[in-house]
């Protein structure tokens, strides 16, 4: 390329595989390599919106606010019902750590933190394969309500009607009289996409299968929770909130937990943690022109249009308002162009 102007309509996409260090490092910046535990305290907790999280010593929610559950959240693994043996918490006494080291030669950690200012509740079930071979798990996690709810609606606001799309994250239960409850589940195109089931709108259950090599840690990641008069047009917002617009930062985390979470694209160079603000943009670009990020350039001809591979080319100068500036392809995560007077 040379010196002039992007016409028409063209969208080069570099790879954004690069990314996954800068997404690793929002986990790791407040963590520590060995990091202190300390015995638990399970007095119930209470977010700053004022929903009550009542953790039993199995890491699930009692009953949450005005009997929002009857029992949420609990653990089984391969068909048996996790039960913790060893109770701890980061001595900060954010994170819960509730352990149990042999489950069929699972060993397994249930990492919960209630996000007191934003108001959801974290959990991160850690699996560690002690086994000789390879070890296929499935990790189920079962929520029931206080009582029947009206609905159950796709992180796209839609009715759930038994599979979710593959750009939804989760279900929200809308119920009258309790709160509603937000599920967020992870991504389809992820390594280990859920498969949940709704009875009655009531009982929710949400699998997942992980394949362990031996020695080998993986992790299933997901949130929850409790809100008031939500409507069935607010829930895409309410998704957003948590999904797109990143809150999801967790300054508990390590970086090698990170790495082990298998339902978001983390580890691929996925979009599910915080990205910054300048970079959000190309992430909402991304979505709304349906292309992935991965380890290929993206070029973008039209609606149908999508060619990869690698974009080679010697540095250019592309004249703006501001003047002109030189531009080195291999800097460059986006080109959008369509470009004259009056236009983006």
């Amino acid at each position: 390329m040379s010196k002039g102007r992007l016409g028409g309509f063209c969208v080069i996409l570099r790879s954004f595989a690069f990314c996954l260090p800068l997404l690793a490092a929002s986990f790791s910046a407040f963590g520590a390599d060995k990091e202190e535990l300390i015995p638990a305290n399970m007095q119930q907790r209470q977010d700053s919106l004022g929903f009550r999280w009542d953790i039993s010593n199995r890491g699930g929610v009692e009953d949450g606010l005005n009997d929002c559950f009857d029992g949420g959240l609990y653990l089984l693994v391969n068909g048996m019902n996790f039960n913790s043996t060893q109770q701890m918490m980061t001595k900060d006494g954010a994170d819960l750590v509730l352990s149990n080291p042999n489950i069929n030669n699972i060993s397994v950690t249930r990492r919960i933190w209630v996000n007191s200012k934003e108001g959801y509740c974290r959990y991160l079930e850690v699996f560690e394969n002690s086994g000789q071979g390879s070890a296929t798990v499935t990790v189920t996690v079962r929520s029931r309500l206080g009582s029947q709810g009206q609905q159950t609606l796709s992180s796209a606001g839609l009715p759930f009607g038994g599979t979710l799309d593959k750009k939804d994250v989760g279900l929200m239960a809308m119920t009258n009289g309790r709160p509603c409850v937000m599920f967020l589940l992870g991504e389809q195109k992820s390594e280990a996409p859920v498969t949940p089931m709704v009875m009655q709108n009531r009982d929710y259950t949400f699998n997942y299968t992980l394949t362990i090599k031996p020695k080998e840690t993986a992790s299933i990641l997901h949130y929850v929770a409790q809100r008031t008069s939500i409507m069935g047009n607010a829930v895409p917002d309410l998704f957003n909130t948590f999904y797109k617009r990143k809150l999801l930062v967790d300054p508990h985390l390590s970086k090698e937990l990170a790495k082990t979470v298998r339902n978001f694209n983390i580890r691929n160079g996925g979009d599910s943690m915080d990205v910054g603000p300048a970079f959000q943009h190309v992430v909402t670009l991304l979505e709304s022109m349906d292309v992935e990020r991965g380890a290929s350039d993206i070029l973008v001809m039209d609606n149908d249009t999508r060619l990869s591979g690698t974009l080679t080319t010697s540095p250019f100068t592309v004249e703006t308002r501001y003047g002109l500036s030189a531009i080195n392809p291999e800097e460059v995560a986006i080109l959008w162009g369509g470009a004259g007077i009056g236009r983006g």
